[in-house]
């Protein structure tokens, strides 16, 4: 499976993050900055291990939306969906915000845990995802059906710090592979880590046979540790 196909394959299984596709609001004046996060986190490209400079603008005025509510609970309708102040401080990557709302009482939402963390494990910031799970949010969720757990997320996006903070969080390292033999191994490989291979197969991440196969592809070396 070439790059091409795998990018067209994670973005058809989700990572939670499809609501991003439908229309702005014209009525709601946040909407459009809204909509431009959700859009370019969905097309942030796989395997780019930095941040996506044009959304800084965008980014930084959901932080300030964010701060500006009154009660950091209360929940809005942004394109399409009910948001709250943890939600767009996690989609503007800002850990101090988080921290901020945090110590006025807000609460992570149990419907929207997942695609938080989803949204948290893709950034180069890792304060975020460290904040938020320091505030109770379980680095083991996981939606039903295809969909990338956050530690395949996190290796997908060539984020190895994340990887680094889920595995001190206690996230699983035991999921059995999708049908197709992919897993966090799966996914440094495929972005061509090999530091992150090894850290991967030195905690026990089972090599399978789809693993094999891209490591023979992009010159990654499974030797080091034995798949058991």
């Amino acid at each position: 499976m070439s790059r091409m196909s795998c990018c067209a394959a994670v973005l058809s299984i989700g990572l939670v993050l499809s609501s991003a596709s439908r229309a702005s609001d014209p009525s709601d004046p946040t909407s459009d900055t809204v909509s431009n996060v959700l859009t370019r986190a969905l097309q942030r490209g796989l395997c780019h291990g930095e941040a996506a400079k044009d959304e800084m603008a965008d980014r930084e005025r959901l932080a300030q939306i964010a701060a500006s509510l009154a009660d950091p609970n209360a929940s809005m309708p942004l394109h399409g969906q009910q948001m709250n102040a943890i939600d767009m401080a996690v989609l503007a990557d800002d850990a101090d915000l988080l921290n901020r709302l945090f110590e006025k009482g807000a609460q992570i939402r149990e419907e929207n845990a997942l695609r938080m963390l989803s949204w948290a494990v893709q950034y180069d910031s890792t304060a975020t995802l460290v904040t938020l799970m320091a505030h109770g949010l379980d680095p083991n969720l996981r939606a039903d059906g295809n969909v990338l757990s956050p530690l395949e997320a996190a290796s997908l996006h060539d984020q190895a710090s994340n990887v680094y903070a889920l595995v001190a969080a206690g996230v699983r390292l035991d999921t059995p592979p999708n049908s197709k033999g992919f897993n966090a191994l799966t996914a440094a490989v495929i972005c061509k880590n090999q530091h992150l291979a090894d850290y991967l197969m030195a905690k026990g991440v089972v090599i399978t046979d789809l693993t094999r196969q891209k490591a023979a592809e992009n010159g990654i070396n499974l030797a080091a540790v034995p798949s058991g």
